[in-house]
């Protein structure tokens, strides 16, 4: 950085400090005039317990979990003065979940459980799909035999060359 810009951002600091200074002595001076009152506290302490009491009552809510999936009514006041860690109930679905508690074993007996339950799945779709193609294939041999037999006689047309000496490669790029 250039001594000119060194200078300019030391300037803005002492400037943006000077303002500092000068609004914090403007706010100790108006309070300095007004009268501490002993009522507006009081009543403000009793707002803030009631504001504390309402914060302390409000659920809490795990990662990842809905606001109606809970089952547990825990509150942040419990979880504050509690000493212990509760651990977490384990919910329905989530058998597969990776926990600290198991151990590498169990997690690769898990994971071998849900591969040949995958694979079973797998085989049932080409069971359909097999049945599926013998329903075609039923279907064909049930065709009148005279069709068939124009089909395999049949020959497809094959045009040469009309439209491949009209249309001639160009060479070199388009731009």
């Amino acid at each position: 950085m250039s001594k000119n810009r060194r200078k300019e951002i030391q300037e803005k600091q002492s400037l943006q400090a000077q303002f500092q200074l000068a609004l914090s002595q403007n706010e100790k001076r108006a309070l300095s005039w007004l009268q501490p009152c002993q009522q507006p506290q009081e009543q403000n302490t009793v707002a803030n317990t009631n504001d504390d009491d309402s914060f302390m009552n409000l659920p809490v809510i795990p990662q990842g979990a809905g606001l109606t999936s809970g089952n547990s009514k825990n509150t942040i006041g419990e979880f504050l003065s509690s000493d212990d860690l509760k651990k977490n109930k384990p919910q329905p679905g989530n058998e597969f979940r990776k926990t600290a508690v198991q151990s590498k074993p169990m997690i690769a007996l898990m994971n071998k459980m849900r591969n040949t339950s995958r694979e079973k799945v797998r085989k049932k779709v080409e069971r359909v799909k097999q049945q599926t193609r013998e329903n075609n294939q039923d279907n064909d041999d049930s065709e009148d035999e005279e069709v068939s037999e124009l089909r395999a006689r049949s020959v497809k047309k094959t045009t040469t060359g009309l439209l491949h000496n009209k249309i001639k490669k160009k060479s070199g790029r388009p731009f």
